[in-house]
């Protein structure tokens, strides 16, 4: 399991380090979008 991700973390491709931020918005986003199903 450590071993891909320590392959994860050499890439060092902006491409990929792109793919993850959006990646992480995207799941920022869908958690608060979540919430306020949940609050409304």
């Amino acid at each position: 399991m450590t071993n891909w991700k320590l392959k994860l973390d050499s890439l060092s491709d902006p491409l990929i380090d792109k793919a993850k931020q959006v990646l992480i918005s995207w799941v920022d986003f869908e958690a608060k979008r979540h919430q306020l199903t949940l609050e409304g």
